[in-house]
């Protein structure tokens, strides 16, 4: 999750945010459920079923909002996110979303699965403040959470990605929480070999930044985005190391990478924010094996943000985030993007939004096939939003 999509959104729209960092609007959010079982059981969630034509698909909608998705397959899918208290994760069977508890107060940021019985949720202890990193495990039964190193005193996770039981990465920086003073924030990459999780050697840049999405397809190929205050910072793991990768030439300073995608070694998507206009444009890069190259992106209203993505195959790809029609801030309103590779080029596909909201955003994207994708966000920070595409409409 993009710590920079935090900031400005909250300062933009005048809102507070509490102890777990979630900021919320005077406006009641939704509850259609109460709080998951407090003997440690899954609760069903009741569907959300909104106005303007939105199915029953689009939720569940509880208090609180979703950063991040991931699938094993259509009957196995996982959202999570964060509230002001306890974080959120959620499960997809098929046929109804789950919510499980998680006891301590924390945030999710980013989520990956294996099969139906492994699959690892990560994040941190607290927004604006010193923190400690938090590695939750699913073992097809229950969470348990993991121990994991926290460099310096005070690190949080942005994201994670699994190939094996032995094998997964999870990526974040050192320094305050999200949202808090960035100035003393380094990259940082953590690797979990079956037993453990380590801190890794990476490359460090010349600038305080951070990483804030991962991809991998196996032992010897994963990838590491994010930004630092000079350039976006792209890092690969080739099975020994982590080397440095050059993006591609022209792409300004201030830009951003905020999600990774890849199917295999030369297909590997990551977008973020072009900061080259007045207004900030949507970044689409792509890896072919060889090198990385700006991909053509739409802008459906010159100030659109993607915060995460997702492929299935060289065919099939999804970019999500939200747009600001009104221009630096959300006025009249933010709407949710969702834009789709066809395996030429990218275009704008049509996305729910709830009605009368000031703020609809999407934050995470998983890609099973072309006919089913989940996105999974937040609105008017207050509410937990998820669509479904069916292979032809999002709902």
């Amino acid at each position: 999750m993009n710590g920079r999509w935090i900031r400005t959104l909250v300062a933009s729209a005048g809102l507070v945010t509490v102890a777990a960092g979630l900021a919320g609007p005077a406006r009641a959010a939704p509850s259609l459920l109460s709080a998951p079982s407090s003997s440690g059981r899954p609760v069903r969630v009741a569907s959300a079923i909104g106005g303007g034509g939105l199915g029953p698909a689009l939720g569940p909608s509880v208090a609180g909002r979703l950063t991040a998705a991931a699938a094993t397959s259509a009957h196995d899918v996982w959202a999570v996110g964060l509230t002001s208290g306890p974080p959120l994760v959620f499960h997809w069977n098929g046929s109804a979303w789950w919510q499980y508890p998680i006891s301590p107060d924390l945030y999710f940021l980013g989520v990956t699965a294996v099969s139906p019985s492994d699959a690892w949720a990560v994040g941190g202890s607290y927004f604006y403040a010193p923190t400690l990193t938090e590695a939750y495990h699913w073992n097809g039964r229950t969470w348990t959470q993991v121990s994991t190193p926290t460099p310096d005193g005070s690190a949080y996770f942005t994201a994670v990605a699994a190939t094996s039981a032995a094998n997964a990465w999870a990526v974040g920086a050192t320094g305050p929480g999200p949202g808090g003073p960035g100035s003393s924030n380094a990259p940082m990459i953590e690797h979990w070999n079956g037993t453990t999780w380590k801190q890794q050697s990476a490359p460090v840049p010349d600038q305080p930044g951070a990483f804030r999405g991962v991809a991998a397809t196996s032992f010897s190929n994963a990838w590491a985005v994010g930004s630092t205050g000079s350039h976006v910072l792209i890092e690969h793991w080739n099975g020994w190391k982590w080397q440095q990768v050059p993006a591609p030439a022209g792409i300004p300073g201030d830009s951003s990478l905020d999600g990774v995608a890849a199917t295999g070694p030369g297909n590997v998507w990551a977008v973020g924010i072009n900061a080259s206009g007045s207004l900030p444009a949507p970044l689409i890069l792509h890896w072919n094996g060889t090198q990385w190259s700006q991909v053509p992106s739409p802008n459906p209203t010159g100030n659109t943000y993607l915060e995460a993505v997702a492929a299935s195959s060289q065919r099939n790809a999804w970019a999500v985030g939200y747009d600001r029609a009104g221009g630096p801030s959300c006025s009249p309103e933010c709407q949710t993007v969702t834009e789709h590779w066809n395996g030429t080029q990218w275009s704008v596909v049509p996305s729910p939004n709830p009605p009368a909201a000031y703020l609809d955003a999407f934050q995470g994207v998983v890609a099973i096939s072309g006919c089913d994708a989940w996105a999974v966000g937040t609105t008017d920070f207050a509410s937990t939003l998820i669509a479904h595409w069916n292979g032809h409409t999002w709902s």
